[in-house]
């Protein structure tokens, strides 16, 4: 559920509108969501909500499309499919 935390009580709070969830290297980030839109090689969608009737990208993971010497130290789960 894509979702922040209020930093005084730690309850949910929906996102607000522009912004999306960003897992980068198992770390969480929250990113103007103009930004990680325009970078389809590099996040790709995970979660959704339905706004003004339709289904809206509010979450992202940030991909690798590969492992060898570029990718050194660098940890992220998700692959771009494909990849070996």
């Amino acid at each position: 559920m894509p979702h922040m935390h209020d930093g005084q009580t730690g309850e949910f709070q929906p996102l607000p509108e522009g912004v999306m969830q960003v897992e980068s290297g198992l770390e969480v980030s929250f990113q103007p969501m103009e930004e990680i839109a325009r970078q389809t090689e590099r996040f790709l969608p995970v979660g959704w909500l339905w706004r003004d009737g339709a289904a809206t990208p509010v979450t992202a993971c940030e991909m690798v499309s590969g492992d060898g010497p570029g990718d050194r130290g660098r940890y992220v789960k998700h692959k771009m499919p494909g990849a070996k």
